[in-house]
Formats: structure tokens, sequence, C-alpha cells
């Protein structure tokens, strides 16, 4: 189903948006909905396909016009709680616990001063949403963001790893970084003010603890 519907969306959308783009899209979608889903084949056994495929064509339909008012410089009317550019900065740090710590602390575990809002509370919160989103990406997208943001593996060495060209490579990380996005979300427009609420370093810290322990 996914596979169908990618396909035939992805005709709508001639040189914007690719299939794979499309496809990979659905299944975020089906595992963010997976319970649902599974309500519904139980409940409705006979419909579930049709009424299933309807909703995911509505959710390839909205993506593919999303992808191609960003292709062509138009503003999406999504207000995203991350820029691409804000999660590859954080993207490095993520699986490094004790960087986390060292925004907060000292290197003799005393308290830092107070720094700036972006230097300290609102960067470790970007650290604990962007690394839950990593940890729910397909396993393709996951191991692109492992090779490239943990790892230090260059472009074309992933392209070793891939058997594809430099460029196919370089997009494969790029539709990662994007997954992450859409795994983030949204603030809806009324609220969004730009910037994150900051609360203090303890509670960060706190959260970041919170995470690793039950992660």
């Amino acid at each position: 189903m996914v596979t169908d519907i990618a396909k035939q969306v992805s005709y709508k959308f001639p040189r914007s948006v690719l299939r794979e783009d499309i496809e990979q899209e659905l299944w975020l979608w089906a595992y963010q909905n997976a319970k649902s889903i599974s309500k519904k084949i139980e409940s409705d056994a006979e419909t579930w396909i049709e009424q299933v495929a309807t909703t995911m064509r509505k959710q390839a339909l909205q993506f593919g016009k999303d992808e191609l008012a960003s292709a062509e410089g138009r503003a999406v009317i999504d207000h995203q709680k991350y820029s691409v550019n804000e999660i590859r900065a954080l993207l490095p740090d993520i699986f490094d616990h004790e960087d986390w710590q060292s925004f907060a602390m000292a290197s003799d575990g005393q308290p830092k001063s107070k720094g700036m809002a972006n230097a300290t509370g609102d960067r470790l919160a970007g650290l604990v949403d962007v690394k839950a989103a990593v940890g729910k990406l397909k396993d393709d997208q996951y191991n692109a963001i492992v090779w490239h943001y943990k790892l230090g593996y260059s472009f074309e060495t992933l392209a070793e790893e891939y058997d594809c060209s430099t460029d196919a490579a370089r997009k494969r990380v790029e539709r990662a970084v994007k997954a992450v996005q859409r795994v983030l979300g949204t603030v809806p427009p009324q609220e969004y003010t730009g910037r994150r609420a900051v609360r203090s370093n303890a509670a960060w810290r706190a959260a970041s603890d919170n995470y690793y322990q039950e992660g």
C-alpha cells in the first residue's frame, strides 16, 4: 500500500518530489499511527484497507504540496519546532551524554554561572528532543544519522557503504535529517514565537538524565 500510494502521488509532482521521500513520509506516518491502524484492522476487517489508504493518500498529497512549496521558495504554512540547520547543529552531540553535562557544569562538577539561553537550557532541550526523535527513525535513516554525525563518515565514505554516488549519499543524509524534523513536529502558528520556553539548567539536566535512564 505504501509503495503504491507513493508511486501514484509522485506522478503529481514530477521532478519536484521524489517517490522515495513520499514513501519514507508514509512509513513514518504509519509508525506514528500504528495503534490506531491496528484498532482499525481489528474493528473493520473488511474495510480498513480502503479507509487507511484514503488517509494515507491525503498525507502523501500534503507532503508533496509542502515539498513543492519549499522547492519553489514559497512559504509552507507550517511552523517547524526546529529548522533543518538547528537539527544539523545538534546532531553531532546527541550521542555523547558527557557533552550534555558540559553545557551546564564546570569541569570540577560545580555549576557554571548563568549563561545565555541558547547555550544552556535551550540547547539541552534541543538535545533531548532530537535524541528522542532520532530513536524513532526507520533503520536506514537512523544508520545514516549515526554514520555521518556520530562516526563522522564523509559523504564519500557513505557512498562506498551504500554503493552509490557521493551526491546520492548526501541526499540520503538530508532525507534522514528531514525525517527527524518531521518526527519533532510543528508549533501551532498562533503560539509560535521563534524561541523555545527556557527552563532552568537543573530542570534540563533532570530531563536528560531521566531520558538516558529510561532508554
